[in-house]
């Protein structure tokens, strides 16, 4: 009897350990997918507000849509899945047409400048 009850006990505790180091894997596989769809978002974010800003001052183009497909090819590059890319694209567009109706903080001719430094440097 106290032989099936050692038996027993281990079991249960060798269950809850089990089940512990499971959902401690899972809680930090979704922490980190978490933080990959923030990095994405942010950096959607961020260079929505550039291509916002060189729309709302009437940047070239050529310009813009050299930026926008290479915003989107680093949004593709960072995102893990169909659903992290689709999310960061949809950010980014989003906040380009916010951005392109609201006058920048600075003047356009700084926009236009830090926009054409920034495309320079990616190529």
């Amino acid at each position: 009897m106290d032989k099936d009850m050692s038996l027993i006990r281990k079991t249960i505790i060798t269950s809850l350990l089990t089940v512990t180091v499971a959902t401690t894997a899972a809680a930090n596989a979704q922490s980190a997918s978490k933080k990959q769809e923030d990095t994405i978002l942010n950096y959607a974010r961020n260079n929505g507000v550039v291509a916002g800003g060189a729309k709302y001052c009437k940047v070239a183009d050529d310009l813009l849509e050299e930026y926008i497909a290479k915003t989107n090819a680093q949004i593709a590059f960072l995102a893990r899945d169909d659903y992290q890319k689709v999310l960061g694209r949809l950010e980014f567009k989003n906040t380009m047409t916010a951005a392109t109706v609201k006058k920048p903080k600075t003047s356009c001719d700084d926009i236009i400048e830090r926009f054409k430094t920034i495309l320079r440097e990616s190529r």
